[in-house]
């Protein structure tokens, strides 16, 4: 992971912003407790495909909505701005995911 990333707090639930690119383990603005990186999302939608689907999608710690869509497709080009809010707003507690199913 690079960039800004977010992570909900398992002890007082605030969101908390971190840059995982520094490559130290995030503490809670707030209550100072230890966050897990693995359980940090973005907020934008995340691409996934065949290969990292078991471990982004299956493993993750947080709720997971996956947008199986296809680049041709005009209905599925008219919920990305949707998606990206959705991410946006509920970055920290939902991973929101898109898979390209043109490949398979």
């Amino acid at each position: 992971m690079s960039g800004a990333y977010y992570v909900k707090c398992t002890e007082c639930g605030s969101v908390n912003r971190f840059n995982n690119e520094k490559g130290d383990r995030p503490v809670c603005g707030k209550c100072k407790s230890r966050l897990d990186p693995a359980r940090a999302t973005s907020d934008k939608p995340v691409a996934v495909n065949d290969s990292v689907f078991a471990s982004d999608v299956l493993g993750a710690t947080v709720p997971v909505l996956v947008d199986f869509f296809a680049t041709w497709c005009g209905a599925c080009r008219s919920v990305e701005p949707t998606l990206e809010a959705l991410a946006s707003r509920h970055k920290g507690r939902l991973k929101v995911t898109k898979l390209d199913v043109v490949g398979f």
